[in-house]
């Protein structure tokens, strides 16, 4: 993919992702509105998000992985698995601090900050660190053994 088609592409996915939070979020689903028009918001919202966002999003993230893989001669899901932990552990950090602040204003609030914080620092990165970790390692014993191996060889009969 050139650049330039990939940024239109990002530009594309932010703009549309806006729209989802500020338009069919704030303003159809979280007002007075009917039930029928607030599924409706709801649908758009999943096949918007799901069917065209995160698709394309993650397709990004697979071609960046890919040229991050050969120049750093890394693997990939070692790759992935970093790159999403950080930006979990941050988000996890900033959401603990806005708890903090907010247990005495707004406790409601600080109560669903704490369980993102909690969701964020620990369960999803517990996982990326132990599959980077399974990551090196098989990377390891394909190195020794100088042939490609499967990251997960059960998984051979699920293979598509």
């Amino acid at each position: 993919m050139n650049k330039k088609n990939q940024l239109k592409k990002i530009v594309i996915f932010i703009l549309l992702s806006c729209a989802l939070k500020f338009f069919f979020t704030d303003q159809i689903i979280e007002q007075e509105y009917n039930s029928l028009v607030k599924l409706g918001a709801i649908i758009i919202v999943f096949v918007i998000g799901i069917g065209f966002v995160f698709q394309n999003t993650t397709h990004i993230i697979e071609e960046t992985t890919d040229v991050l893989k050969d120049r750093t001669k890394l693997a990939g899901g070692f790759l992935q698995a970093f790159g999403t932990a950080f930006p979990d552990m941050v988000l996890g950090i900033v959401a603990a601090f806005l708890s903090l602040q907010l247990r005495d204003h707004d406790y409601l609030r600080a109560i669903n900050l704490a369980i993102i914080a909690a969701s964020t620092t620990f369960g999803s990165n517990i996982y990326n660190i132990i599959h980077a970790t399974w990551c090196v390692y098989r990377q390891n014993v394909a190195d020794k053994k100088i042939r490609s191996l499967l990251c997960f060889p059960a998984c051979r009969l699920v293979a598509i």
